[in-house]
């Protein structure tokens, strides 16, 4: 009778609390990019933001009801050897509501033109994935590249 082998993964979270500690730790103890921070002031409100790294860029466009930290682990190593942006939308995270009309595709042109980013590759999730599409329709020439995950879609009826 064949013998059932226990499951087995590399993943450190899986093979017990010593192997989790230690991811910690040299997490918590390695040099990462240099983090700027700040708040730009847009019509009608303001948004938190995020840079980290240098090179390519990349834009982080987290989904509804969360916010830029939905992108924690993904920006430890992206922020490596490429620039990463990311932002609370408006009424997320640190960012207060809108007073005003807006279009959120707008909200990332501004960000990105004061950052001095041109082209970026688009990174979304739900409505993330909602606003890099209207990026892209809206400024082809800004897009590198789109990676979308289960994305909104304007004017869709829901």
């Amino acid at each position: 009778m064949a013998r059932i082998q226990p499951f087995r993964t590399t993943r450190p979270w899986r093979t017990g609390a010593p192997a989790l500690a230690a991811v910690l730790l040299a997490s918590a103890c390695s040099v990462g990019s240099p983090i700027r921070e700040g708040w730009e002031v847009v019509p009608g409100g303001d948004l938190h933001w995020e840079v980290r790294g240098g090179g390519a860029a990349i834009v982080l466009l987290h989904g509804g009801g969360l916010d830029l930290r939905q992108w924690d682990d993904e920006v430890a190593w992206l922020s490596r050897d490429r620039l990463t942006l990311r932002y609370d939308q408006r009424g997320h995270g640190r960012s207060l509501a809108s007073s005003a009309p807006y279009a959120a595709h707008a909200d990332l042109r501004e960000l990105l033109d004061r950052q001095g980013i041109g082209r970026a590759v688009l990174v979304g999730h739900s409505n993330g994935g909602r606003i890099a599409i209207d990026f892209t329709l809206a400024h082809p020439d800004r897009v590198a590249g789109l990676f979308l995950l289960a994305p909104g879609v304007s004017g869709w009826a829901w």
